[in-house]
């Protein structure tokens, strides 16, 4: 179980570091602040998560 959380953080932390944001990057680029805005939020909270549950694994080790 501690190697599929460990998979899914990384899974989780790659799609926010290259997908969300540029996701955000278009929705800016074509004028649509709300949705830049949303996504921007989006990415931020699950860096955020991602770096929680990065400290809890060093924590443990």
């Amino acid at each position: 179980m501690d190697k599929l959380h460990s998979l899914f953080c990384i899974t989780l932390a790659a799609i926010a570091c290259t997908v969300v944001p540029a996701v955000a990057i278009l929705y800016l680029l074509q004028g649509d602040r709300f949705g830049g805005v949303i996504f921007a939020i989006l990415t931020a909270w699950v860096w955020n998560f991602g770096y929680r549950e990065y400290r809890k694994q060093r924590a443990q080790t």
